[in-house]
């Protein structure tokens, strides 16, 4: 990937590695290596295409978000009414992790 420098960001897979708590070989370093140089090249190219106006093919470029709007949700004490186990405020779930029901 080149940056606005004109000069590709030095990659250091043990330091990556170390950040990800990842224990790898030097043949595990070098092929994770060519595999990130490989994603950023590819996110640089993707950085010539515009994101507005219109496409190579004709196609108008343009945000298909919606805006975000308030909007009313479901009442919270028709929500806690609905629940099947109820802990003062709060909906009581099965523990996942062991301990006791939360």
């Amino acid at each position: 990937m080149i940056g606005e420098s004109g000069m590709k960001p030095t990659v250091h897979i043990k330091k990556l590695a170390d950040l990800a708590y990842l224990s790898l070989e030097e043949s595990e370093q070098a092929a994770l290596l060519r595999d990130l140089e490989e994603i950023l090249t590819f996110a640089d190219a993707l950085t010539e295409y515009p994101l507005e106006g219109e496409t190579e093919d004709g196609r108008q470029g343009k945000s298909v978000l919606r805006e975000d709007e308030p909007r009313s949700g479901i009442c919270r004490e028709e929500l806690l009414a609905a629940a099947s186990v109820r802990r003062g405020d709060y909906i009581a779930v099965p523990c996942v992790f062991g301990g006791e029901e939360s």
